[in-house]
């Protein structure tokens, strides 16, 4: 059996703290992002031959990344916790190399969860959900500093 290889990619968060620029959140092992749509059916109408019609009213992106905490806290790695106590925002940029750039300007950290094990190193996985919007776009980069 073949092994493939994930695409290569990045998380880049924007928080107070880490000033008004996207930095790059380290050590981030993978990263998931999810659409989630609301669609309302409607119908049947008079002379329509019972048709029932669906559309989407409204959209939201929902996900969650893992971080391997190094020996040292880090300023990004502060950055995310943070918010996530407090419930401030945090701009968030998930970058798939090749692939899609999903931009959320105005995210939230729903939740973390924390694991240290005596044998292993120290993890911790965030739940984001956007506030507000969020766009997909072509991604071009071919490293985490051209993706602005």
């Amino acid at each position: 059996m073949t092994i493939i290889k994930g695409l290569d990619g990045w998380l880049k968060i924007k928080a107070s703290g880490t000033g008004d620029e996207y930095v790059n959140a380290r050590f981030i092992s993978q990263w998931q992002a999810t659409l989630n749509t609301n669609q309302v059916d409607q119908g049947p109408f008079l002379n329509d031959d019972g048709k029932i019609y669906t559309f989407t009213t409204s959209k939201r992106i929902t996900g969650s990344f893992d971080v391997t905490l190094p020996v040292n806290r880090t300023e990004v790695h502060t950055a995310l916790i943070n918010p996530a106590n407090s419930g401030i925002e945090v701009g968030l940029r998930l970058i798939s190399k090749g692939g899609y750039t999903w931009n959320v300007p105005s995210g939230i950290i729903t939740g973390y969860n924390v694991t240290n094990s005596a044998g292993d190193a120290v993890t911790m996985s965030f739940d984001f959900t956007d506030n507000g919007g969020f766009t997909v776009s072509n991604s071009t980069t071919t490293n985490s500093n051209n993706e602005t």
